[in-house]
């Protein structure tokens, strides 16, 4: 019992701390430093090894600027963040007539089921990172540390798309199913594109990883569960033995007290008879 025990608290110990905001800036630099490599060497080049490999370099430039964090957590916190709050909060500001998601109460952002925390400065350098003008502004120093440059907002430049030319489809596909990708758009007839390059970013399928965790969500509760099942079982038969002995030990002790009562009553009669005799 106390081995299953030990072991639920270690599981329990062992817990990745949080991610605080400075950790999560880091690791979206890291991931748009990744990408712009991708992108800069020509999209999916091999060059960048499989998935694991290039969230090793994401955990690598973390590491490098004090955020010690391995590729696995690097992975899911990216997925975590991006695949559901990021985009939660994203749909629900381009949503008219409704309270921005910054000025609400965490009871009015459980009641619409968006997240109840999120970094605005993350929210901006991700928006930083995709092309996105952010939908509020920040003067926060920490947001302005891992930022780029301001952008002309009169002009929609080449590495700057418009929002409406940002597309977010699901797909698996050569970066291993889960990679965020840019790719830049060919200038095409002058007529259609108005000398507008176009560009996509492409956001692979982040169900499999969303899965997973969630499996090993389950795994961890049944394993928990059968560890309580099992100390419960052992406290419970432990003390029906407790019981058992106790009760024994006491029928003993009232036995013998019963023995040495019917020895001293004989005893007292004979004694009692002899007189008896003698008168």
């Amino acid at each position: 019992m106390d081995v299953n025990m030990q072991a639920a608290q270690e599981e329990r110990t062992n817990r990745h701390p949080r991610w605080d905001k400075h950790e999560t800036l880091i690791l979206v630099t890291a991931k748009r430093k990744q990408n712009e490599g991708i992108r800069d060497a020509g999209m999916r080049s091999r060059k960048f090894g499989s998935p694991d490999e290039r969230w090793d370099l994401v955990s690598s430039y973390c590491q490098a600027n004090g955020v010690h964090r391995n590729a696995r957590e690097c992975r899911r916190q990216w997925n975590n963040m991006f695949h559901s709050d990021y985009r939660r909060i994203r749909n629900w500001q381009k949503l008219n007539d409704v309270e921005s998601f910054w000025t609400m109460s965490k009871d009015q952002r459980k009641e619409h089921q968006l997240p109840l925390t999120f970094y605005r400065e993350v929210f901006a350098e991700i928006e930083s990172f995709l092309g996105r003008k952010p939908s509020f502004s920040t003067t926060s120093g920490a947001a302005q540390d891992f930022s780029r440059p301001p952008r002309d907002e009169t002009a929609v430049s080449d590495d700057s798309p418009s929002d409406q030319n940002i597309t977010e489809p699901l797909q698996s596909g050569s970066c291993g199913g889960e990679e965020l990708t840019t790719s830049s758009g060919k200038n095409g007839n002058a007529h259609e594109h108005a000398g507008r390059n176009k560009r996509k970013v492409v956001v692979a399928n982040a169900g499999g990883e969303r899965d997973n965790l969630k499996e090993e969500l389950a795994s961890v509760l049944e394993s928990s569960g059968r560890a309580i099942q099992r100390a419960l079982s052992d406290k419970i038969r432990s003390q029906i033995e407790a019981d058992n002995r106790n009760s024994e030990l006491d029928r003993s002790q009232r036995k013998e007290h019963g023995d040495s009562l019917i020895g001293v009553l004989g005893s007292l009669a004979c004694a009692l008879g002899r007189i008896a005799d003698k008168m």
